[in-house]
């Protein structure tokens, strides 16, 4: 990869980034010509300019093949992939790409917090309170640890097994 190759990547990853609980929200696309293929759905993107799931996903990964292998650029290209699935709403990718990541790097904190959300999303208690008491290990002062261990204890404390809470 050619410097102009690296500084393209480099303003694509920052253009891509953002912080994990600073997520931007669907633009609403008139019902009349909304797609049903989720694919298609229509965000706006930081610098104002109309992008579709399909378009944002293409060009990860192809930034992620060209990635140099066991390169951390590579963990977070596709824990780029996996917030842009989660922005758009689609759980069972952005679980799948988030564990992808910690295929790369088991200790990334980030990807733990992602999947307690997405599961607990899914229904499976299980799985979310492994990866938020993962996190926790991992990052034992977080600002977010009232709030994941309240949420705990509710999940804990639930007589259903998809209990209605939410840490944000």
């Amino acid at each position: 990869m050619g410097v102009l190759g690296a500084i393209g990547l480099v303003a694509l990853i920052s253009l891509m980034y953002k912080p994990w609980q600073n997520r931007e929200e669907p633009v609403a696309e008139d019902p009349a010509s909304r797609d049903a293929d989720s694919s298609r759905q229509i965000m706006i993107n930081p610098a104002g300019k109309s992008t579709n799931l399909q378009d944002e996903i293409s060009s990860l990964q192809t930034l992620y093949a060209q990635a140099p292998d066991n390169s951390p650029l590579k963990t977070r290209l596709q824990f780029a992939i996996g917030e842009t699935y989660v922005k758009y709403g689609l759980v069972e990718p952005a679980i799948t790409s988030f564990e992808q990541v910690l295929g790369l790097s088991p200790n990334d904190k980030r990807s733990h917090y992602y999947l307690g959300e997405l599961y607990l999303a899914k229904g499976d208690t299980a799985q979310a309170v492994s990866n938020w008491t993962r996190y926790l290990e991992l990052d034992p002062t977080s600002y977010m640890r009232e709030s994941i261990e309240k949420c705990l204890v509710e999940i804990r404390n639930s007589k259903s097994q998809r209990p209605e809470v939410r840490i944000r």
